[in-house]
C-alpha cells in the first residue's frame, strides 16, 4: 500500500455503488448466427431479471437469496483459477467465505451475448465480512422458459485476493523497552513505551506506538539535504516523537517485532490511545471502514510520526516507485496524487544508489504494460453525455502479472472490461483509479487486448458558443506521456462536427449523428476530442496542411493565429527537422485564457490570443502578453510529442525547450528586441524560483517556484549553451535530439547531456551538474584597471564569486563558467575574451594594442548571473 502513487483501497462504498444500472447491450459479433435469438424484448426482460436479482442479493440480510443463487443451476469452478488464487488463501478465509457475509455488493456488466447457443451474462459479487472482503466473478448461462428467466448453469471464473480491514485489538497491547527500527536514511528509537500490533485478519502488518521516542533522518546527498533545509532550516532531522504508526509486510513485521521484551497491559487509557492513533491515521487518509491490500513486498515501509514543529510526517519506502524513498508532510488529504503532499525529500533506494549508474537510475521505469494502440468508438449525445468502447492493445512486461491499474475520470461508469478471449474481467473502481484482475497471467511481450465499455453524463465542457471539449480524462490512461497508435470513430449530434488527433480519413452521416474516423501513421500522446459548429480554414506550411477550427464570429480574429502557426512550422522544420504528422489543427478555446495546450497534432488557442488590439486594451492586456503562445505550442509537436520524457520526473526539459524554441522564433520574426524582453523575463522569474531547488526537480515541486524553474530558468540554461557554442551548433544539437529519439523511446537529462557532449565536442557534466542537477546562481563582484605596457596597454580584471540560492549563500560552492568580457576602444571597436571563472577569487590579465575606452562583463547576458562592482 502506498500513499504516494494511486493508492488502491476498497471502500465499503465498493465498486458497485459507482454504477447505475442500464439496459443490457447484445454483443452480437461473437456468434452472429445467434444474434436474432436475443431480441430487444428479451434484453429488456433479462435486464429486469438481473436488476431484481441484484436488489435482492444486496438487500436480503438473511443470506437466503445468496444461498439460493449459489444453489441455482449447475456450478463450476475453473480449475486454473482455483489453483492459482483460491489455494493461496489461508484456511480460515476459505472456510469463512461459506458463511453469511455482512454485506453484499453486486455489479451486472451491461453485456449479454450468445455463446454456443446459450445466452450469457455476468454477475460480480463482493462479499464483505467484518474484517475482510472477497470478490467473485460469475459467468451465467441463462435460459428463458415460460416467459421467466433462470440460471441454467454458472461458472466461477475469477476470485479476487482477499482485502482486509486493518485493526488493533485491546487484548494485544504491550509495554516494551528499547525499540529500534532502521530503514533507508531514517532511524526510529524508543527507550520505552506501549505498542499494539495492527492486524489484517490473522496477519500482522504493522504497529502503533506511543512513548518517549526519537526520529532521526539523514538525507542521502547534498541535493536532498538542501531540500530538507528548505522546510526545517536544518540539514539533519532529529526530533522527539510520541505517536507513531508503522506499516510493514507481514515478513518484515515478524523480523522487527521479534526479540522485543513485551509485557501485556490492561491499562484501558493506553489501549484507547493506541486505538485512537490507528483510527485517526486511517481517517486522515479516508481509509476508515475500508478494505486494503496487505503489503506484499518485504521492503515496503510506511512510517508515520507526529512531531511538535511539523505535525504528522510520513516516510515511505515503496519498491514499485521509480524513486522508492520519500519523506513528505501531509499538508492536506490526498491518496490519489502525490503532488498534493508537500514533498520534502525523494530519492532512489540505497541498493540502487550503490549498484546503478546515474544514467541507469534516470532511465529506470517500473511499468507493467506497454500500451501499443487504442481503438475507441465514442458517441456524444445531445445532453453532452458520452458512451465509449475502447480496445487497448498491450504487451505485458513481466511474467507474473495478476492485475493492472489505469486511471480516468471518477465520474465514468464502467459497464464491462473484457480480455482478448472476450472473458468478462473482475475489476475495482475507487474514484478515478481502476484495477483490473486478469483471468490468466498474460505472457510477457505477447500482444493482447483489454476492452473497456464505459459511459458518463454531462462529460463535455463548453469552449465557445456552439463548441465543446470532452474532458481530458475520457480514456483509460496508464502513464503520463504514454504514446501509442490509435483509431477513433466519433459520433456527435448534427449539425456538429468532431475533431481529434491525427487526421480524419472518413466522414459520414448516421441518422442523427455526424460520424468521423480519426487516425495517424505516427504515435500520439494525450488523445483529445472536441466538437462544435466550426468553420474550417486551411493553410499550408511546406506542404503540411494546417487547419483552423473557429466559430464564424471569431474566424477573422483567428486568422493571425493561423499565419503564426504556419510560419512557426516552417521555422521549426528547418531548425529541428520536418514535422512528421499528417496535419496540424488549431482550435479556438475560450477557457484557456492567456495560454494554450498542445496534445499531438492539436493546439488549443486561448481567447486572449485571438482578441483584437481594442479588445485587449479594454481588458488591460498588453500586446506582449501571449505573443509567443502559438510558437511555443507548435514546438511541443517536437518537444513532448516527437521526443518525450522517460517519466514525469524528467518533464522539465519538455517545457524548457518549448520556451527556448519560442524565443528563437520570436527573435527570427521580431528581431533582437523581442528576444531581449524574453531573456529579461527568464532572468527575473528564474532567479526568484531557483531557491526551490534544482531545475530537474521543477515538476516535483508543483508550485509557482516549480513553474518558474521549468518555464524561465530552464530556457535560460539552453540559451547559455547557445552563447557558449554558437547558434549553428545549437541548431545542430536540437536536430540531433529529434533525429536520435523521434519514435525511438523516451529520454532523460543525462541523455540530453550525452547528446550535447557529442554535438559540441566537449565534456559538459560540470554544466549540467551546476545548472540542471544543482541550484544556485553566481554573483560576480568585479573590477578592472588599465595601465601602459610598453607601447600597448594592460587590462587587469579581478573577479570574486559567490553563489546564492535566493538570499542564502551556498558556502563553498563555486560555479565553473566562461563569462564573456568585452574591451571597447575609441570608435566603437572592441575585442571579446572569456573569463574562465572557477574559484571564489581570480585575476585575469590581457594585453591590448590601444587604450581601452571601457570594459564590460556579461554585457549580453550570456550567463545567468548577477554582476556587481567590487
Amino acid at each position: 500500500m502506498s500513499f504516494r502513487k494511486l493508492v488502491f483501497c476498497i471502500s465499503l462504498l465498493f465498486i458497485f455503488s459507482f454504477f447505475s444500472y442500464g439496459t443490457l447491450w447484445c454483443q452480437e459479433k461473437i456468434e452472429s448466427k445467434y444474434a436474432n435469438l436475443l431480441q430487444e424484448e428479451d434484453k429488456d426482460s433479462l435486464t429486469i431479471y438481473l436488476k431484481d436479482l441484484k436488489e435482492k442479493l444486496e438487500s436480503d440480510k438473511s443470506g437466503y437469496t445468496l444461498q439460493s443463487f449459489m444453489d441455482e443451476g449447475d456450478t463450476q469452478i475453473e480449475s486454473a483459477m482455483y489453483q492459482s488464487i483460491f489455494s493461496a488463501y489461508s484456511i480460515d478465509v476459505v472456510e469463512k467465505r461459506a458463511e453469511k457475509p455482512d454485506k453484499i455488493r453486486v455489479h451486472v456488466p451491461e453485456i449479454a451475448y450468445m455463446e454456443n447457443g446459450q445466452i450469457v451474462t455476468y454477475l460480480m459479487l463482493t462479499l464483505e465480512y467484518s474484517d475482510f472482503s472477497i470478490s467473485e466473478n460469475w459467468k451465467l448461462n441463462t435460459d428463458k422458459t415460460d416467459g421467466r428467466w433462470k440460471i441454467k448453469n454458472k461458472v466461477l471464473t475469477q476470485l479476487s485476493e482477499p482485502l482486509f480491514k486493518p485493526t488493533t485489538r485491546k487484548s494485544d497491547v504491550y509495554r516494551f523497552q528499547h525499540f529500534k527500527f532502521n530503514d533507508d536514511q531514517i532511524t526510529l528509537e524508543f527507550e520505552n513505551g506501549y505498542i499494539a500490533p495492527i492486524f489484517a485478519r490473522n496477519k500482522k502488518i504493522g504497529m502503533v506506538i506511543t512513548g518517549n521516542g526519537k526520529i532521526t533522518f539523514d538525507p542521502p546527498d547534498l541535493t536532498e539535504t538542501y531540500q530538507l533545509k528548505r522546510f526545517t532550516k536544518k540539514s539533519r532531522m532529529e526530533e522527539p516523537v510520541g505517536e507513531v504508526k508503522l506499516t510493514l509486510s507481514p515478513e518484515r513485521f515478524d523480523a522487527v517485532f521479534e526479540g522485543l521484551q513485551l509485557e501485556s497491559t490492561q491499562d484501558s487509557s493506553i489501549q484507547e490511545k493506541l486505538q485512537n492513533i490507528h483510527e485517526d491515521r486511517l481517517s486522515f487518509f479516508k481509509l476508515t471502514d475500508k478494505y486494503i491490500e496487505i503489503p506484499k513486498k518485504p521492503e515496503t515501509v510506511i512510517l508515520e510520526f507526529l512531531t511538535e514543529p511539523y505535525g504528522w510526517l510520513c516516510y515511505e519506502f515503496d519498491p514499485d516507485e521509480i524513486k522508492e524513498v520519500a519523506l513528505f508532510r501531509e499538508k492536506k488529504y490526498s491518496i490519489s496524487t502525490y503532488r498534493d503532499m508537500e514533498v520534502w525529500c525523494q530519492y532512489h533506494s540505497a541498493t540502487d544508489r550503490q549498484t546503478k549508474s546515474p544514467l541507469q537510475l534516470e532511465l529506470e521505469q517500473k511499468i507493467d504494460l506497454d500500451i501499443l494502440k487504442m481503438e475507441s468508438n465514442v458517441t456524444i449525445d445531445k445532453k453532452n453525455g458520452m458512451d465509449c468502447s475502447s480496445v487497448i492493445s498491450y504487451a505485458a512486461l513481466y511474467n507474473d502479472l495478476s492485475s493492472t491499474k489505469f486511471t480516468f475520470s471518477s465520474s465514468m461508469k464502467i459497464k464491462s472490461i473484457r480480455d482478448h478471449q472476450n472473458r468478462n474481467l473482475l475489476f475495482y473502481k475507487d474514484g478515478g483509479t481502476v484495477m483490473v484482475c486478469f483471468a490468466d497471467t498474460p505472457p510477457r511481450k505477447k500482444i493482447q487486448t483489454l476492452t473497456v465499455e464505459y459511459s458518463a453524463d454531462n462529460f463535455t465542457e463548453q469552449m465557445t458558443q456552439g463548441t465543446y471539449y470532452v474532458n481530458l480524462s475520457w480514456y483509460p490512461s496508464w502513464r503520463f506521456f504514454d504514446q501509442y497508435y490509435f483509431d477513433f470513430t466519433i459520433r456527435v449530434p448534427k449539425p456538429y462536427i468532431a475533431l481529434s488527433n491525427g487526421y480524419s480519413d472518413r466522414q459520414w452521416e448516421d441518422e442523427e449523428y455526424n460520424v468521423s474516423h480519426w487516425t495517424s501513421s505516427q504515435k500520439i500522446a494525450f488523445p483529445v476530442i472536441m466538437y462544435g459548429r466550426y468553420v474550417v480554414k486551411k493553410d499550408l506550411a511546406d506542404g503540411i496542411p494546417i487547419y483552423l477550427y473557429a466559430t464564424q464570429d471569431n474566424m477573422t480574429h483567428m486568422q493571425p493565429i493561423l499565419e503564426q502557426a504556419r510560419e512557426a512550422v516552417r521555422f521549426y522544420n528547418r531548425l529541428f527537422g520536418r514535422y512528421p504528422y499528417e496535419q496540424l489543427s488549431l482550435v479556438e478555446s475560450l477557457f484557456h485564457g492567456f495560454g494554450a495546450q498542445a496534445p499531438t497534432t492539436i493546439i488549443y488557442v486561448g481567447s486572449v490570443n485571438f482578441m483584437s488590439l481594442a479588445e485587449r486594451a479594454s481588458y488591460f492586456i498588453t500586446t506582449i502578453q501571449g505573443r509567443g503562445t502559438v510558437s511555443h505550442e507548435v514546438s511541443h509537436q517536437w518537444w513532448g510529442s516527437m521526443v518525450r520524457p522517460i517519466s514525469d520526473y524528467e518533464y522539465w526539459w519538455v517545457e524548457s525547450l518549448a520556451q527556448f524554441s519560442e524565443s528563437l522564433f520570436l527573435q527570427a520574426a521580431g528581431g533582437n528586441d523581442a528576444f531581449k524582453s524574453e531573456l529579461f523575463q527568464w532572468k527575473s522569474i528564474g532567479e526568484s524560483a531557483d531557491k526551490a531547488g534544482p531545475l530537474q526537480f521543477g515538476y516535483r515541486f508543483g508550485s509557482e517556484d516549480g513553474q518558474g524553474l521549468i518555464y524561465y530558468k530552464g530556457p535560460y540554461v539552453f540559451q547559455m549553451l547557445r552563447m557558449m557554442f554558437g547558434s549553428d551548433m545549437m541548431a545542430n544539437y536540437l536536430k540531433n535530439i529529434v533525429a536520435a529519439f523521434h519514435d525511438q523511446g523516451a529520454i532523460s537529462t543525462r541523455i540530453l547531456e550525452m547528446l550535447a557532449e557529442k554535438t559540441f565536442g566537449t565534456k559538459l557534466d560540470w554544466f549540467f551538474d551546476e545548472w540542471v542537477r544543482g541550484n544556485g546562481i553566481p554573483t560576480y563582484y568585479w573590477d578592472y584597471k588599465i595601465s601602459p605596457k610598453g607601447n600597448k596597454f594592460k587590462v587587469e580584471v579581478t573577479v570574486n564569486q559567490k553563489v546564492f540560492a535566493g538570499k542564502d549563500e551556498l558556502k563553498g560552492v563555486f560555479f565553473k563558467m566562461p563569462v564573456p568580457l568585452r574591451i571597447y576602444f575609441d570608435g566603437g571597436d572592441g575585442v571579446d575574451r572569456n573569463l574562465n571563472i572557477t574559484k571564489d577569487k581570480q585575476q585575469f590579465t590581457f594585453i591590448v594594442p590601444e587604450k581601452p575606452k571601457k570594459v564590460t562583463l556579461n554585457e549580453y547576458e550570456a550567463v545567468f548571473c548577477k554582476i556587481e562592482k567590487l
